[in-house]
């Protein structure tokens, strides 16, 4: 819903002629890509085949049907059986054997129609549906006609004949699996899915027990069928499995099944129905592994890694069974006669589709389909060849069913993965041009879908015509629920007292103002609310039209939208929720309170005749600014900047929602506390603006928001949660080489001891970042140079008695320290050698690293020791290479646990203990001074960073810092603090630092004088501090990164040539950022003077370490 109301721009349409140049298939010219197989130009195919050491197998020429006999008086009791009778002897029996011989659908069932009422039933029925699709407008079934009345009373006289039949005492086990395949053909044609794939897996498992039984004979006319069941249940099987690899959040029991794909494929297919058969198992395991894949996205580890290996295979055997079949798809290109080389083709369109999809099922960006254009082209190309000859070849120009490998999935997935305008456009046009039903697949209602994701798409872009690629932002993921339409009784007349709506900035509520920022969360909305969704919705979309509450650009008009809405990473806020977006001037706000309040009259009234309270769902009118992409730069004005000083006390940023960064405008950006009442913020907002149009800044806007800055995670010591592991992993928590003695710059460091939650919980605590090492020139007789690690004083304060930890939901949070105590001393008055607090030592890795490494592997073991559990109950040829491979890396996960345990328990870990620190009210020159020194006795690496782990988190080659890998840091050679004269976009230099939680990463200046508080100080009242501000340098990173994270305290930011600069002390994301967040930097040169300062008596003079 949110991706749906970011900024939409007004695209051109143009006109174009309808010329067709190229080959007579494809359009290879009119889309300017390379089309590698032309029909229906037998020279060229031959021609591709000149020089092959193996001869083309020619397609085995289609023998005549035995055809159907004519329907019988004694077959049928009325004219109304035979004439349905018939429709399936003309033309369904064609429809579901496909473009090759099928006796199982031509010979066997007419013949089981005269023998068993129950099968006559079960075609009558699945022929009146046909025939239903056939009369409606939309080649659907329809519900309301006779034939589906009649469809209706034949399945349910089919089901108690079978029923008999099979409960007759006599072993009809083979008559079982001819009523689950028609039963499920029945229920994919009628729409239900679910009741489909519930009779397709009931047929396996009758054919699982059948193939156990080998000594079963069958001693009825139903003998030798398991093969060709099998095959059409496979194909059945596809068409689902295809539906729920699209939908990857609609659970279904048996969707997570995964049967290893053992083929042994020939150097080349010998006969159609050995490639078919083949590609059939290979297009199953496919999007079963792609289904799964998306549902472990977030993921990590050996769930990675065991899908990784499965689609490394999956993409092996795809390659082995393509080489195989290219002789005889190149056959079909030449021999364009009769209808099997149709057959050949339209396996070859989907079996492309198999290779883009699993080529694509582990990458994690839109982008990765751009390199499959020429191949989503060729699919259209042929689709439409196909489909046009299939046409010639009928007698009308119904719908068709085709149980085989079907084109419609082939044509949606290029319609919504294609980010060709003109390939996703011709894909829609096909599945409109010719109606059809694949299984559960209806190529018009796919067209719908398709073109309402394209819709979405497209309306955020311009000129598509002349650049023909859909952004990447701007691409809209597939719907993961299915809505229904349900009807409720007509609304009654209400008073609903005391339902005061609440007004926030650019919004009003109700019944609470939940903090932003908020997502729409991956639940489901309750069954009950579920059902009345669309009713809600439409009574949303009347009051804001009758409220005046429209965008008065239709492009920029969106939907009311039921969602769950909740706090980004904890699934459990998630609340249902009406969410509105609407223009905000100022004076419409009494019209959106009406309009709240409104809504939750119709709610309340709602919730008497369904299965929700009055309050279960929440109403929100809001700004769409305030859910969109935010983006925001630098101004390239210091005189802007040095008056914002003495205007506003805040940070000015080319701040909104425009990704053309320097188009945004000028923006007083301001954060402020969670516990700040968001209903005054429009006093706030009065005085500031005042306060701007006086200094003749009318065009500068303000923006204020919910927003505490990057803190501190503290993990469960003995469980942590799930979002704990997967924050976890995000910040690279997770070591997998082994500890080491030598500290590094970069690394990681803790106090040595758990905290003790407020309510008794036990938690590890944050970690920090060794910044560098430095040396000091002591005042003892005999002056020497001291080795010391710098960091900062944030990261350190966990050491100290007094320190606090507070439950903030199922997270926790920093609280203000115990009265009295050493840390509330600390605090004020700073720590020196003479100090009388006693903090406990420091250790790295730091324990919240370890134990989470310990936890990871533990994690890992259990998982791989469950993968050979079951793998020991399978039977198949690679078996005991994946147990191997599976005890192999268990062995080596307790190898690793092993020698990070002994680390540990060695004492290996031990740093050292402070030296001295700065405290939260120290400032020089307006900065905030953050720092701290460590003594420590462990051997220490000061070079930077190599080439190769610069090359791992950097895009751009051209941005790395050539001159300081592997180089020691540098004395201060430039000041950063020279930037805030400067009109820094044309003149400023880059930044680098190493931080434990976000590694390596390059920045630039954003902003000179942020003005910022630091919520563990808050309870000293303290004046917000000036500070540096560096975002992460754009376009640098091949994904979302930022300059810092949670856990970089303590780094040191260094030039280009390796010279140090600044100490970084905290950092900050704005809500919505289109990245990850700027850091906070202090001038190098303040923080050795105020060490000097503060050491004096101790220290006569700082300097990098020398190696």
């Amino acid at each position: 819903m949110e991706g749906s109301v970011r900024n939409k721009k007004k695209r051109r349409a143009s006109s174009r002629p309808n010329a067709r140049t190229g080959c007579t298939a494809c359009k290879c010219e009119e889309y300017g890509a390379f089309c590698e197989y032309q029909l229906p130009r037998p020279q060229d195919a031959v021609s591709k085949v000149k020089g092959r050491t193996k001869d083309l197998v020619p397609i085995q020429p289609r023998h005549p049907l035995q055809l159907i006999p004519s329907p019988s008086d004694s077959l049928f009791c009325d004219e109304a059986e035979a004439r349905y009778f018939r429709i399936f002897h003309e033309k369904l029996a064609f429809d579901l054997s496909g473009y090759f011989e099928a006796p199982f659908w031509t010979r066997l069932i007419p013949q089981q129609c005269h023998h068993n009422p129950g099968i006559k039933h079960a075609i009558l029925a699945l022929s009146a549906l046909y025939k239903s699709a056939l009369s409606s407008r939309d080649h659907t079934v329809n519900l309301k006609d006779e034939h589906y009345s009649f469809a209706l009373v034949q399945q349910r006289q089919a089901i108690i004949s079978l029923r008999n039949d099979l409960s007759s005492g006599q072993p009809q086990m083979r008559l079982a699996l001819v009523a689950s395949l028609l039963f499920s053909c029945f229920e994919s044609f009628h729409g239900d899915w679910e009741t489909a794939t519930q009779q397709v897996y009931n047929g396996f498992n009758i054919l699982k027990r059948l193939s156990e039984d080998g000594r079963q004979q069958a001693t009825d006319s139903l003998a030798d069928i398991d093969l060709d069941v099998g095959l059409t249940l496979r194909r059945l099987e596809l068409q689902i499995l295809s539906f729920l690899a699209m939908t990857p959040m609609m659970e279904h029991s048996n969707d997570l099944d995964f049967e290893e794909v053992v083929l042994d494929l020939p150097d080349q297919c010998t006969t159609f129905n050995e490639a078919f058969t083949a590609v059939i198992k290979l297009a199953v395991s496919i999007l079963r592994h792609a289904k799964i894949s998306a549902q472990c996205e977030d993921d990590s580890g050996c769930h990675r890694d065991f899908l990784a290996r499965q689609n490394q295979h999956l993409q092996g055997l795809m390659e082995q069974w393509a080489k195989a079949y290219e002789p005889m798809f190149l056959e079909a290109c030449q021999n364009t006669v009769g209808r099997e080389y149709l057959g050949v083709l339209q396996v070859r369109i989907c079996a492309w589709k198999c290779e883009i999809l699993i080529a694509t099922s582990m990458s994690g960006t839109e982008v990765v389909y751009d390199d499959f254009t020429a191949q989503f082209q060729r699919m259209t190309h042929f689709a439409r060849y196909v489909l046009q000859k299939d046409q010639e070849l009928r007698d009308s120009d119904g719908p068709r069913l085709q149980y085989g490998m079907g084109l419609i999935m082939a044509l949606f997935f290029t319609a919504t993965r294609c980010r060709n305008f003109f390939g996703r456009r011709e894909a829609i046009a096909i599945l409109r041009e010719w109606p059809c039903t694949n299984g559960i697949w209806h190529s018009l209602q796919a067209a719908k879908v398709a073109e309402w994701i394209v819709s979405i798409e497209e309306e955020h872009c311009s000129g598509l015509e002349s650049q023909p690629q859909v952004s990447t932002m701007t691409r809209a993921m597939l719907p993961l629920i299915l809505t229904t339409t349900n009807s409720i009784l007509p609304k009654t007349s209400c008073e609903m007292e005391g339902a005061r709506v609440i007004s926030g900035f650019k919004r009003v509520a109700w019944p609470e103002l939940r903090r932003l920022p908020l997502i729409t969360s991956a639940g489901k909305l309750p069954a009950g609310v579920e059902q009345v969704r669309q009713d809600i919705e439409r009574e949303a979309v009347s009051i804001t039209k009758k409220h005046g509450l429209q965008f008065e650009d239709e492009e920029e008009q969106s939907s009311p939208q039921m969602e769950m809405r909740g706090v980004s990473e904890k699934p459990s806020t998630g609340l249902p929720t009406i969410l509105i977006f609407a223009p905000w001037p100022t004076e419409k706000q009494r019209d959106w309170e009406a309009a709240a309040q409104e809504m939750a009259i119709f709610l309340a009234d709602l919730s008497r005749v369904c299965s929700f309270s009055g309050t279960d769902i929440h109403v929100e009118i809001m700004a769409p600014e305030l859910v969109q992409r935010t983006y925001y730069t630098n101004i390239d004005d210091p005189v802007f900047q040095k008056q914002l000083k003495a205007t506003s006390h805040a940070s000015l940023q080319k701040y909104g929602t425009n990704y053309l960064l320097e188009n945004n405008p000028p923006t007083v950006y301001i954060s402020v506390s969670h516990d700040s009442d968001e209903t005054q913020w429009h006093e706030v907002v009065t005085e500031v603006k005042k306060t701007l149009d006086a200094a003749g800044w009318s065009d500068v806007q303000v923006h204020i928001e919910h927003n505490e800055g990057m803190v501190g995670y503290f993990d469960n010591f003995t469980s942590p949660t799930r979002e704990q592991m997967n924050r976890g992993y995000r910040l690279k928590k997770r070591i997998e080489d082994e500890y080491y003695s030598t500290v590094h710059i970069g690394d990681d460091f803790g106090a040595a001891r758990y905290i003790k939650r407020t309510d008794g919980e036990r938690l590890s605590p944050t970690n920090g970042t060794i910044g560098c090492f430095v040396q000091l020139k002591t005042c003892d007789p005999d002056p020497t140079w001291r080795t010391f690690i710098l960091t900062s004083y944030q990261a350190v304060r966990p050491a100290f008695d007094g320190f606090t930890v507070a439950p903030n939901g199922t997270d926790s949070s920093v609280a203000p320290p115990i009265a009295n105590s050493d840390l509330w001393t600390l605090d004020s008055a700073g720590y020196t050698p003479n100090s009388s607090a006693k903090p406990t030592a420091f250790e790295s890795p730091s324990r919240s690293k370890h134990h989470f490494n310990i936890h990871d592997i533990d994690d890992h073991v259990a998982v791989l020791t469950k993968h050979i559990q079951y793998l020991e109950k399978k039977d198949w040829p690679t078996k005991e290479k994946q147990l191997q491979e599976f005890r192999g890396r268990i062995a080596a996960l307790r190898d690793e646990r092993k020698q990070k345990t002994d680390f540990f328990g060695a004492n290996k870990q031990a740093l050292g203990r402070l030296y001295a620190a700065s405290r939260f009210r120290r400032r020089l020159v307006g900065r905030r001074m953050d720092w701290a020194l460590i003594e420590f006795d462990r051997p220490w690496h000061g070079r930077l960073p190599e080439r190769e782990e610069w090359k791992s988190h950097l895009s751009r080659v051209s941005e790395m810092p050539y001159m300081t890998f592997g180089m020691k840091l540098e004395e201060q050679t430039r000041s950063i603090e020279a930037l805030s004269g400067l009109a820094w976009s044309s003149r400023t230099f880059s930044v680098y630092k190493i931080g434990t939680s976000s590694g390596p990463t390059a920045g630039s200046l954003l902003c000179t004088n942020n003005l910022v508080t630091i919520k563990d100080d808050q309870y000293m009242n303290p004046s917000p501090t000036e500070e540096m501000a560096f975002e992460p340098k754009r376009y640098t990173y091949a994904s979302e990164r930022g300059f810092c994270a949670s856990g970089d305290s303590g780094s040191v930011v260094f030039d280009e040539l390796g010279g140090i600069v600044g100490l970084m002390i905290g950092g900050h994301r704005n809500n919505n950022s289109y990245n990850h967040g700027y850091g906070y930097v202090t001038p190098i040169e303040y923080v050795f003077k105020d060490i000097k300062d503060l050491l004096k008596g101790h220290v006569l003079d700082i300097r990098i370490a020398e190696l």
